[in-house]
């Protein structure tokens, strides 16, 4: 019980700083891409286990109706654990994407 308490905690802890971030980087007028993405991906983190559930509870009838096997429940929860953390992992911006942003501003403010 206390994993899904501590991924809501930190989820929720990583879209407050990103939010106050994307608010400082885009009233200073600078590229915000990465800090909406990343609020994006702590409010995902934070809704990790509920939306594993709601996304578990798509996929067992399914796996249901193609037949009822004693693994169905444990291939669903695995699905939709998957679905979420692929979509997690594409939201994430990587690290050549935050160089190439910093890049970026670093050169705009030179000039």
């Amino acid at each position: 019980m206390l994993y899904p308490v501590l991924t809501v905690i930190v989820g929720s802890i990583v879209a407050v700083i990103s939010a106050v971030s994307l608010f400082l980087c885009a009233r200073a007028g600078g590229i915000f891409v990465n800090q909406a993405r990343f609020l994006a991906s702590g409010i995902l983190l934070a809704l990790h286990f509920p939306l594993t559930h709601l996304l578990d509870g798509l996929i067992l009838p399914w796996l249901e109706k193609i037949g009822p096997i004693d693994g169905n429940s444990t291939a669903s929860y695995w699905a939709a654990t998957a679905l979420v953390v692929a979509v997690q992992l594409i939201i994430l911006p990587t690290s050549r994407e935050l160089y190439g942003t910093y890049l970026a501003d670093r050169l705009a403010r030179r000039g």
